[in-house]
C-alpha cells in the first residue's frame, strides 16, 4: 500500500475510534462517549475517508476527486470536534463551574482530522530509482 494511503488509513481509523472514547468527563456523572451523541457524525466522516483510501489502486497516491473528498471529510470532522470542544467549554463552564473536562475522544478526533490533512499533503509520491548511469564506452584504440 502507498505510504500516503496507509497514513491516511491509520488516521481515519483513529478518528473512528475516537467516537467510542470519552468526549466529556463530569465529576458527578462520569464520562460520556461520543457514541452517545454527535460522535456518529464524525464516525461517518472518517468512514468515508476509510472507504476512499481502500478503493482504487492501493499502490498509488490518493489523488483527484477521492483526495479532495477525503480532505473535505477530514475538515468536516475536525470542525465538528472543534465546535464541540468550544461548545462544551462555554456551556458547561456556565452551568457547572469547573466540575467537567473535555475527554480524550474529542482531542483524538481533531488530531486525526489534522493528521489526514497533513499526511495527504506531506507524503510525496515516491519516484522510482533511476538506473545507474553507464559510463560512456570508448572504442578500443589500435596501434599502428
Amino acid at each position: 500500500m502507498n505510504k500516503q494511503r496507509l497514513g491516511i488509513l491509520i488516521a481515519a481509523v483513529a478518528g473512528m475510534l475516537a467516537t467510542f472514547l470519552p468526549w466529556i468527563n463530569m465529576s458527578f456523572m462520569g464520562s460520556v462517549a461520543g457514541s452517545e451523541g454527535d460522535g456518529w457524525i464524525s464516525f461517518g466522516f472518517f468512514a468515508v475517508v476509510l472507504i476512499l483510501v481502500l478503493t482504487g489502486d492501493k499502490k498509488t497516491r490518493l489523488a483527484g476527486k477521492k483526495f479532495i473528498a477525503s480532505l473535505v471529510m477530514a475538515v468536516l470532522a475536525g470542525a465538528l470536534g472543534i465546535w464541540k470542544i468550544v461548545d462544551f467549554k462555554s456551556s458547561m463552564s456556565e452551568a457547572m463551574g469547573g466540575s467537567f473536562s473535555i475527554g480524550i475522544g474529542l482531542y483524538l478526533m481533531v488530531l486525526a482530522a489534522i493528521a489526514v490533512l497533513v499526511i495527504g499533503f506531506i507524503i510525496k509520491p515516491t519516484t522510482p530509482a533511476s538506473p545507474p548511469a553507464t559510463p560512456p564506452t570508448t572504442p578500443p584504440t589500435t596501434k599502428k
